[in-house]
């Protein structure tokens, strides 16, 4: 199956060709479509009251692949506080088909903002590995590299003996 990363920049639309977010996740809904994506991990994937981004993609996405799309989200802390542009920031997984088995990890290792990590289990006709959204602190590297630590660590622990794992996200370094 194909997998997309992608990060949403929250709610905000400066630096993209969209005049709305409704235009902008009709695209992104057009390229998964034209792609074959069955799997999005996603990054500062944002809500305020009225308009949230993980419910707003996948009803494009249901529009325009016909199918139906299940998402886990998970809180990690309030971007842009005290702006127009504040909203609820989180990590979250939509899949093609129905997921099983959602998980938050709270890191241990915080750098300046809350960090969490969103992980499920994929359906059977996608062969159920388990898949693992991130967003990796950016600013300390020692914070960046024990939150990767953990995930893997999680990653043994969250599976069956296949160990069918994939992480996916941002992780704020180089490759």
């Amino acid at each position: 199956f194909t997998l997309l990363s992608l990060n949403l920049h929250c709610l905000r639309l400066d630096g993209t060709v969209f005049a709305t977010n409704a235009d902008r996740f009709a695209a992104i809904a057009s390229l998964v479509a034209a792609r074959d994506v069955a799997v999005i991990t996603l990054q500062e994937a944002c809500q305020r009251p009225g308009e949230q981004a993980i419910e707003l993609l996948r009803a494009a996405l249901e529009q325009r692949t016909a199918a139906t799309w299940t998402s886990t989200w998970a809180l990690a802390h309030v971007a842009w506080e005290g702006t127009p542009d504040e909203a609820d920031e989180g990590v979250g997984l939509l899949v093609r088909g129905a997921l099983s088995d959602p998980g938050e990890l709270e890191h241990a290792v915080q750098g300046a903002l809350r960090r969490v990590a969103v992980s499920s289990t994929l359906p059977p006709e996608l062969g159920s590995p388990r898949v693992t959204s991130v967003h990796f602190e950016v600013f300390e590297p020692e914070a960046r590299t024990m939150q990767a630590r953990e995930v893997a660590a999680a990653g043994l622990v969250d599976t069956d003996s296949t160990y069918a794992v994939i992480v996916a996200g941002d992780f704020n370094d180089v490759e």
